[in-house]
């Protein structure tokens, strides 16, 4: 399976296009997509984009390979400034369970870590010292959740997706459509309201070793902040999916049931 014929295998997130609104946004080529997005791309390079600190995020991914289907869930909230950490997980590595929970707040002045993974559970309480324990704790497991550099790491994503999209593009020579090597159907709708604001959705067949191939995949900013991925891609008989959506600002706190937690 040649890297080029498959673009999507190397990305780790793809997005579901979702602009918002009634109407869609004006359509953009794919020349002009590619421009917005590096152009979000260096204002993250230049520190010029506000990402808030408070962010929740989504991702759901499944891939079935030699008659193997596993699957992986993460849900993460992170509301710093409401001194509130969650990171959830569920699925299977390795055909072995992988389902966690982990939550991390302070409430009514009361330091809170309720954890569980499998059978093992953990429930603390302390009054004492509640800002410090939770300051303390998140920096130990929180901090590959950091906003700026997941916000930063999706925005890198689709940059180098749309790259990659181009060099699948098929060219007009003399009024006859040449498609790359492998390469058998290749489609893509890009629309933008503006700097900051893009959505992409494309397709791409392909012939491969094992048989047919087809990937597809669709990416959305809204205001340089990265707002849902998704892929999906079969190659012969084997298949793999990914889902992402990204909230920014203001999220929803759920607090645990201390019984949940206390083995």
């Amino acid at each position: 399976m040649k890297a080029k014929n498959l673009l999507l295998l190397s990305a780790s997130f793809l997005l579901l296009a979702s602009c918002g609104g009634d109407a869609p946004a004006p359509e953009v080529t794919i020349e002009e997509a590619q421009t917005i997005s590096k152009n979000a791309q260096a204002k993250y390079a230049a520190d010029e984009v506000t990402i808030p600190s408070d962010f929740s995020f989504k991702s759901v991914t499944s891939a079935t390979v030699e008659g193997k289907t596993s699957e992986m869930i993460v849900e993460v909230t992170s509301a710093i400034t409401a001194q509130y950490f969650h990171v959830k997980t569920a699925g299977t590595v390795d055909g072995e369970d992988a389902s966690s929970e982990q939550y991390v707040f302070v409430r009514d002045g009361v330091f809170v870590i309720a954890a569980a993974m499998g059978e093992e559970k953990m429930y603390q309480e302390s009054s004492i010292g509640a800002d410090t324990l939770f300051e303390q704790t998140v920096a130990e497991i929180g901090s590959k959740f950091d906003s700026k550099e997941i916000a930063t790491d999706l925005i890198e994503t689709l940059t180098s997706t749309i790259d990659h999209l181009i060099d699948m593009m098929p060219a007009d020579i003399e009024g006859e459509v040449s498609y790359p090597e492998g390469v058998t159907n290749w489609s893509a709708t890009c629309r933008s309201s503006g700097e900051g604001n893009l959505s992409v959705e494309a397709t791409i067949k392909a012939t491969i070793k094992e048989g047919e191939a087809e990937s597809s995949v669709a990416l959305s900013m809204d205001n340089y902040l990265p707002q849902s991925m998704s892929m999906s891609e079969t190659a012969g008989a084997d298949s793999m999916s990914s889902i992402t959506e990204c909230h920014w600002g203001n999220v929803d706190l759920v607090y645990p049931n201390a019984a949940d937690f206390k083995a």
